[in-house]
Order: C-alpha cells, then sequence, then structure tokens
C-alpha cells in the first residue's frame, strides 16, 4: 500500500506547477531545502535573500551558519514556516509528502525543482534558480563561463575514460561491517558516468549494502568513499584493512579517495569541478599504467 500510494504521489506531483521556472513572486526570504540548490544561489551570488536551510546544505562554509530546518526529507511544517520565508526552493526528494502537501496549501510559495543528475542538468538547474530568484541573465551568463568551460573539459575527458573501461566503487557509508554502494539508477552512478567510469556494482539498483566478497569479486579498479563513511576508521588504511577489501586493485594500487558526499554526490555546480578532478586522475593514472 506504501509503494502504491507513492506512485500516486509521484504522479500527482510531477503534474504540479512547483517545479516551473518562472520568477518568483517574492524571494526576499528564501527557506532551502537541499545542498544543491543551497550552492546554486551562493553561485548566482543571492546568498543574502536565504533566511534557512536544510542539514545537506554544508557548502559554503557560510551556509553552516544558516539556521537549520532539519534534514531534507524529514521535514516539519511548523519548522519550515517558523523561519516566516515569502518562498521555498527544494529538491525534489524533499519532504515527507504529507509535508509537502500542508506547504503546498499555505500562502508561501512553493517550488520544488526536478533533478537531473548530469552536467547539462547541473547547468539547467542553475539556469531555472536563475529565473526563478530573477537574477540579470548576463550577469548568470558571466557566472556561468568558467562552469561552461569545465563542462565542455570534462566532457572530453570523459570520452578518453570510457575508453580504458575502468570500473568503480562508489561508497556512501558502512552498516555494521558492510559498504553502502552505489548500484544502478543512483547519484553514484551517475557521477561514475560523468567521468566516463562503468560502475562496478551494476547488477542492482540503488544504494545497497554489500559484503567484502561481493567487492573483491566486482575488483574496481578505483575507490570513492565518502569522508563521512571514512570518519569511523580514521584512516583509509584503516577502512581498507576492517572491511577486508585491501586485496582489490583499487586497494593494492592505492587509488582509494576520500571526498566530501555533496561535492560528487550533491549534483550543484561543485560536482562538475570535482568530477573533471577524478576524470583526469583516473586518466593519468591510467596512461601511466599502460
Amino acid at each position: 500500500m506504501i509503494k502504491i500510494f507513492l506512485l500516486i504521489f509521484g504522479i500527482l506531483f510531477q503534474s504540479n506547477s512547483f517545479a516551473n521556472c518562472s520568477k518568483g513572486r517574492d524571494t526576499s526570504k528564501i527557506v532551502v531545502a537541499g545542498g544543491s540548490i543551497t550552492e546554486i544561489i551562493f553561485f548566482l551570488d543571492s546568498f543574502h535573500k536565504i533566511v534557512a536551510v536544510d542539514t545537506t546544505s554544508n557548502f559554503p562554509e557560510k551556509a553552516k551558519n544558516l539556521p537549520s530546518i532539519g534534514y531534507v526529507r524529514s521535514l516539519s511544517v511548523e519548522g519550515v514556516l517558523s523561519l516566516k520565508p515569502t518562498i521555498i526552493i527544494g529538491e525534489n526528494d524533499m519532504g515527507p509528502p504529507n509535508v509537502i502537501n500542508q506547504l503546498s496549501k499555505t500562502s508561501v510559495e512553493l517550488r520544488i525543482l526536478d533533478e537531473k543528475t548530469n552536467a547539462e542538468g547541473i547547468r539547467d538547474q542553475i539556469d531555472c534558480v536563475a529565473k526563478i530568484l530573477d537574477v540579470d541573465e548576463q550577469i548568470n551568463k558571466e557566472n556561468l563561463k568558467e562552469l561552461n568551460k569545465q563542462i565542455d573539459q570534462l566532457k572530453e575527458m570523459s570520452l578518453k575514460n570510457a575508453g580504458m573501461k575502468k570500473n568503480g566503487l562508489i561508497i556512501l557509508m558502512m552498516q555494521g561491517t558492510s559498504p553502502i554502494v552505489a548500484g544502478r539508477n543512483t547519484s553514484g552512478d551517475s557521477f561514475l558516468q560523468m567521468i566516463g567510469a562503468n560502475n562496478s556494482m551494476n547488477t542492482f539498483d540503488g544504494w545497497k549494502p554489500v559484503g567484502k566478497e561481493s567487492i573483491l569479486l566486482a575488483n574496481p579498479d578505483f575507490i570513492i568513499i565518502t569522508k563521512r563513511g571514512l570518519k569511523t576508521f580514521g584512516s583509509i588504511d584503516n577502512f581498507l584493512k576492517q572491511s577486508g577489501i585491501d586485496l582489490t586493485s583499487a586497494a593494492k594500487n592505492s587509488y582509494i579517495y576520500a571526498e566530501d558526499g555533496m561535492s560528487f554526490l550533491g549534483f550543484g555546480p561543485r560536482t562538475i569541478s570535482t568530477a573533471l578532478k577524478y576524470s583526469k586522475t583516473i586518466n593519468e593514472k591510467s596512461v601511466t599504467n599502460r
């Protein structure tokens, strides 16, 4: 029944006007539910309008000093409205559904933006937020200049990497002794596609805990773990030994990287530069090892 409800809600939700990018009625006091949107608003130099953010909004550093409305997927109506926003802008996983329903019935404008987990999708998201906030078109173009250069470089590097057929593994966190890894149709899988790598865990959908045997069998060429996931181990060496995946090619060749989760899984402006960094790293090491 829960799955049926969520399916029906999703269909109704997609047909709602929340996701439109037209100019907001009043954008003087913004509550943001989603780290990628917070990054975009800072990118557009409109951060002075933000009155509160959710807990995934950890970048830039200034965002951490803003009042919090809680986790993006478990918000409360009272918590959001207590900040007296004129507009609420959220990611498409903002929730829970009953809170969205209640907020949509208030006088506060609510925009929930569609997410596309690729480079062009990030640029589209920036354009959408710029239109909602009525950012001067010329200013937005200036802001996007460097980002567009990075996107072009990323596309070129990704094509080169695709021919090398490198397999990557994305680890979100640990569940007991099992890493929770990115399968198909996840932000981790999309990130690997962006940098021109294959997902070594492409036999299932979603984020799932897997045993060390499965990881050893997949034998990824490189592993990226979030800093949050690595934190309890203290170091990459301790993580490899305690998780039992120190026999993978990635571990043997020291191709293990710890990265801030939102920087590569959040699909805000930072994800472009992070993807470019890793696409270059993979390419350089692959060429060196030939």
